[in-house]
């Protein structure tokens, strides 16, 4: 595989305020039960390829909806998001539970964009699973405008995965790199699913937002 030099932009910086404030123009479809963590500086192609990123429950919950941070030029290019959710299989995604196509609310502050999307009910007991979000109707289409996933901030869970063509992810993005380890999304839903036995504490990651100075994007 090759990676060419990341495209940059010029941008304005911004506070966690700002963003907070065009995040609360979207729809709302429950609490944040989930957060990778702020986005950062960085993103890489939904459209042409397959990403996925992990995430870890430490309480039953149901997903009805997910929010990512992209970037596009224009907002308006992303207006259907396809997704999936696995389980987690040796550190990569294993069998699927739940996937669809839905189309997205997007809000704007500058040249990020926050986009939110509802999903069919997925029951999840606590653990480890993994999420696909690709540009489009369907989780291998590679036509249409070209829409970016923004990495978030890096943490110690598996690192995020890739394919460049059909396949599933299975190949770190830019491994042994900063700022491209995990992918800045939030899952949304109810903590406690009926008959999924729950432990009795949840440590969910914080959602702070920090200050992006520059759009990078991996060809």
């Amino acid at each position: 595989m090759t990676i060419a030099n990341p495209t940059t932009q010029a941008s304005k910086g911004f506070i966690y305020g700002a963003i907070l404030l065009a995040a609360l123009q979207l729809p709302l479809n429950g609490a944040t039960i989930f957060s990778q963590g702020a986005p950062n500086s960085n993103s890489i192609d939904m459209t042409s390829y397959r990403l996925a990123d992990d995430f870890t429950l430490a309480q039953a919950a149901t997903i009805t909806g997910i929010n990512f941070w992209y970037t596009s030029a224009p907002e308006s290019n992303l207006t259907t998001v396809s997704w999936a959710i696995y389980n987690s299989t040796a550190n990569a995604p294993g069998t699927l539970i739940g996937s669809g196509n839905s189309p997205v609310a997007t809000a704007a502050f500058f040249n990020i964009y926050i986009a939110a999307l509802s999903t069919s009910s997925v029951n999840l007991a606590a653990g480890t699973y993994w999420l696909e979000l690709h540009s489009g109707s369907s989780l291998t289409g590679t036509s249409g405008p070209q829409n970016f996933w923004v990495f978030a901030t890096d943490n110690a869970t598996s690192l995020a995965l890739f394919n460049n063509g059909a396949g599933f992810p299975n190949s770190p993005i830019n491994p042994g790199s900063q700022g491209y380890g995990q992918f800045a999304f939030e899952l949304i839903g109810t903590t406690g699913v009926s008959g999924v036995p729950e432990p009795a504490t949840y440590a969910m990651l914080a959602a702070g937002l920090g200050l992006i100075a520059l759009r990078r994007g991996i060809r």
